[in-house]
């Protein structure tokens, strides 16, 4: 689900697609995640401090000292609002998507990353609504793809899978115990 915010710089994929952040030792990494705030130099940085790249695949720093706001569009282009409500004529930076051939290809690494796998076949990075991948919505993050409705009830099947089985290998034991009595 589409969640909305009231922070510019929560950004959400509608479509297919990741962004590429990186972390200070050079790593690239892919993630669904939008949750990114500016720091104090500009630049655009993940909850744990990597910075989003543009569709160059370089960081993208903002121009904080000339604008005071700034407006992402579906296309991924970020402009700059001034302090009199003027945006600005060209876009400061272009946010890049990349799409993988194999989105099961990808490496789990924690924290919503991943890293290219083998297989994945990266493809990008695009600029937002083009090439397969999808346009982004600002002041929206993008939730938890998980149903906790659903996963309780798997989680009662499961148990009641294990009870059975439990039962199972307790009756099997009896049996091999009351036939060695016998043959005594």
């Amino acid at each position: 689900p589409l969640i909305p915010t009231s922070k510019w710089s929560d950004i959400a994929i509608n479509g297919e697609g990741f962004f590429q952040v990186q972390d200070s030792n050079g790593n690239i990494f892919y993630t669904r995640d939008g949750s990114f705030y500016v720091d104090l130099n500009g630049n655009m940085i993940s909850y744990l401090g990597y910075q989003l790249l543009d569709s160059s695949e370089s960081p993208i720093q903002l121009e904080t000292d000339t604008y005071s706001n700034f407006v992402i569009q579906s296309n991924g282009e970020i402009y700059g609002v001034d302090a009199d409500g003027n945006m600005s004529d060209t876009p400061l930076a272009t946010i890049g998507l990349v799409n993988f051939r194999d989105p099961n290809g990808l490496i789990r690494v924690g924290n919503n990353l991943f890293r290219e796998g083998a297989n994945a076949g990266k493809d990008g990075p695009h600029q937002p609504g083009q090439n397969g991948v999808g346009y982004l919505m600002n002041y929206t993050i993008e939730g938890s793809n998980v149903d906790l409705a659903e996963e309780l009830v798997n989680l009662i099947v499961y148990q009641a899978n294990y009870n059975a089985n439990t039962k199972t290998v307790s009756t099997a034991a009896d049996m091999l115990n009351a036939t060695v009595n016998i043959v005594r």
